[in-house]
């Protein structure tokens, strides 16, 4: 629902009796944001950050952070423009809004709305600084990643005059979405952590810095990362050495970029050609102190993985979702 299709059509759905309309734009091209932006025309336009997810289309971090930059093209003559104060292109994105009202974000405390992360548990404390109060919240969600994006959210409501009772509330309400770091009990009584709905380098190593505070054995299963390009050789093997250096015992890789990786972790890594083989291993290294982090780009279809041990043979659960705990010594 993010594109030229689907961004339309939640605009006609519209109607009267709504206050308030969330669309996200998407992109893997230039100038694809400014079209959406232009029809959209939004009071506040959120720019989170500028990685590399599709960088093989857009040659270079630079031209992510610009055709991500067209979001304010459409703002409203009294729009504001809410960007992350912590990105390299934070300067970039300002010249844009020059003649804007503008609200940075981040976890520096230069930023308009500032914050301090704690993790703990399965999630963290988050204690937020806006201009005119400080709030304190428990995240349901692991990592600085999603910190990160708590202070977005606050930003946005926070500049549509949303209450700080209601703030404080959406964050510590919000439980993830399928695909994004969901913990799950899985067989032999081990614990899955499923992140399959997408893969980039940055997001890669984010679920890995969740994953390094996790007890016990840790075990990564990766698939192929798409769209990076010339150097998606070099950012496979990157992550390998991420992996080891977060302490993961064990990679079992899939694709054929992954070879990539498990060149680079080198000892406890195996490359697979087909997922069956790959799912065999796995089986054998699952136990009640292990956890699995499985993560691969969508065209992988790496949920199969996860599924394989998380559903009984009728369909049932065979692990329930476990919960989310938050805060410091949960």
């Amino acid at each position: 629902l993010n594109n030229d299709i689907g961004l339309p059509l939640m605009l006609l759905r519209l109607r009267e009796t709504h206050q308030f309309a969330v669309l996200e734009m998407g992109m893997n091209h230039a100038g694809e944001i400014d079209y959406l932006t232009r029809l959209a025309r939004p009071d506040v336009a959120v720019l989170n950050n500028a990685l590399a997810a599709h960088i093989g289309l857009l040659g270079s971090l630079e031209n992510i952070a610009r055709a991500k930059g067209e979001i304010f093209a459409g703002l409203t003559d009294a729009g504001i423009a809410v960007f992350n104060a912590d990105s390299a292109y934070a300067g970039m994105w300002r010249e844009l809004n020059a003649r804007r009202c503008m609200l940075d974000f981040g976890l520096t405390p230069a930023a308009a709305i500032h914050g301090r992360y704690r993790p703990g548990g399965f999630g963290s404390m988050l204690t937020i600084a806006l201009p005119n109060a400080e709030l304190e919240v428990e995240l349901q969600v692991p990592g600085e990643h999603n910190a990160m994006n708590a202070l977005a959210a606050a930003a946005a409501a926070f500049a549509l005059d949303v209450s700080h009772r209601s703030i404080v509330a959406g964050l510590a309400g919000f439980g993830g979405v399928k695909g994004r770091l969901q913990r799950t009990a899985a067989l032999h009584g081990s614990t899955f952590i499923d992140d399959t709905y997408n893969a980039n380098p940055d997001s890669v190593r984010a679920a890995l810095a969740v994953l390094a505070r996790q007890p016990g054995r840790k075990l990564l299963v990766l698939g192929d990362m798409g769209e990076l390009g010339s150097d998606a050789a070099a950012m496979h093997a990157q992550i390998g050495l991420a992996a080891r250096a977060a302490g993961v015992d064990r990679l079992l890789a899939l694709g054929e970029l992954t070879k990539e990786t498990a060149a680079a972790f080198g000892a406890g890594a195996m490359h697979f050609e087909r997922i069956q083989e790959l799912l065999a291993e796995l089986e054998n290294e699952l136990a009640p102190d292990t956890t699995v982090l499985v993560k691969g780009s969508r065209f992988m279809q790496m949920e199969r993985v996860v599924k394989s041990f998380t559903e009984a043979p009728d369909g049932q659960a065979a692990g329930a979702l476990m919960p989310s705990t938050g805060g410091q010594g949960h």
